[in-house]
């Protein structure tokens, strides 16, 4: 018996086209790798800053949503405000921002007990907030070069970079804490039950900087694989905070909104209005 052939007519083929591209869409929304972009655009906000909501997960809901604030580090300034350098107390992020002129803020690491020391490493200029190498923590943020042969800033993965204590040496301002994302845009987490709201700070491939946020909380790994799955173009990516005091803050004209964590386990157990004090940040600053 011989083999039954359709007519390829260009109408049949452009079904058979269109029914393929459907059917891959299908699966990849069931296995929740299709994450939509709220109004499937980025927002200018001001020079060098772009603002876009990203909805994920099975029902693309408001409790899926990542904020992203993307940053052309040539059009503004970076700045690592501390309690401990400024010899002031903490401080909610809404207050860093007002206070300091900020356009945008998000925490720079996470702190101790103390509520002043960064977990990892921090400098900033002449000023140490923590001046020892956390071991476990794989990533560097780096900004305000020494020099100008130098980028503006640098994501640096520590476990993929074998020169990376002479890259931190060529910057004043250095923040380490956990990598999310390799700087082979590989996720480095195991999957977990524990989730949380999160920060965190990521590059592009065209190295452009995100300030992330997610306020629903969610595990790092599965937060990793939406990022992924975005179309933030992410070429590594680390964490900077987690829970009620991880927050995001954006101020520029015409546009202001801000987001902090939650939480309902022990310690941080969520309160309605209250805005948790944050001891370190990084700023983003408009060029005038």
């Amino acid at each position: 018996m011989g083999t039954f052939c359709k007519p390829c007519s260009p109408s049949f083929s452009r079904l058979v086209q269109l029914s393929l591209v459907w059917a891959v869409f299908v699966l990849l929304s069931a296995s929740g790798m299709v994450a939509q972009a709220a109004g499937q655009t980025w927002k200018n906000i001001a020079a060098g800053l772009d603002y876009a909501v990203f909805l994920s997960g099975e029902n693309a809901t408001q409790a899926g949503e990542v904020h992203a604030l993307r940053i052309v580090p040539e059009q503004v300034s970076f700045r690592l405000l501390t309690s401990s350098g400024q010899e002031r107390e903490s401080r909610p992020l809404k207050d860093w921002v007002q206070s300091f002129d900020l356009a945008a803020a998000i925490n720079a690491s996470m702190f101790w007990k103390d509520q002043r020391t960064s977990t990892g490493f921090l400098k900033n200029f002449e000023h140490f907030n923590n001046e020892s190498i956390h071991p476990e923590f794989g990533a560097f943020f780096a900004f305000n070069p020494k020099s100008a042969d130098q980028p503006p800033v640098r994501l640096i993965d520590r476990r993929n970079e074998p020169e990376w204590r002479s890259l931190i040496a060529k910057y004043h301002s250095v923040v380490q804490n956990y990598r999310m994302i390799s700087a082979r845009g590989e996720s480095v987490w195991q999957p977990s039950d524990e989730s949380y709201s999160v920060a965190a700070i990521a590059m592009d491939t065209q190295d452009r900087v995100l300030f992330l946020f997610s306020q629903s909380p969610r595990s790092i790994y599965g937060l990793n694989q939406t990022l992924l799955s975005l179309p933030l173009d992410i070429r590594m990516c680390m964490f900077v905070e987690g829970g009620p005091t991880a927050g995001m803050y954006i101020r520029t004209e015409g546009f202001e909104k801000g987001w902090r964590g939650v939480s309902d386990k022990g310690l941080w157990v969520e309160k309605p209005g209250r805005l948790f004090k944050i001891p370190n940040i990084i700023g983003v600053e408009q060029r005038r």
